[in-house]
């Protein structure tokens, strides 16, 4: 009798690096990387082409891009980001 899932069917069970899980199989899988990728979205304005959506990225965490204004922090007093137009400015 079989042991593992791998033992079941060995064509359809990858063994991948990470941690292995009870069965002996490991932990990452196809399955987790197309989930991510299915999280991903194509953009071709990114240096890789890839982004989060927009629901999955915290204000604050991606560059301002041109033609777009900086958000203003909850408490108001400085704007997160500098403004396109000083960004574009030479030092």
């Amino acid at each position: 009798m079989p042991q593992t899932v791998s033992d079941q069917v060995p064509a359809l069970s990858p063994v991948l690096p990470g941690p292995a899980g009870p069965l002996g199989v490991r932990a990452t899988s196809v399955a987790t990387t197309r989930a991510h990728h299915m999280l991903m979205a194509r953009d071709p304005h990114t240096e890789d082409g890839w982004r989060l959506p927009s629901c999955a990225v915290p204000p604050g965490d991606r560059p301002v891009r041109a033609g777009e204004r900086a958000p203003v922090p909850i408490n108001g007093d400085r704007p997160a980001w500098p403004e396109p137009d000083a960004v574009d400015q030479p030092a």
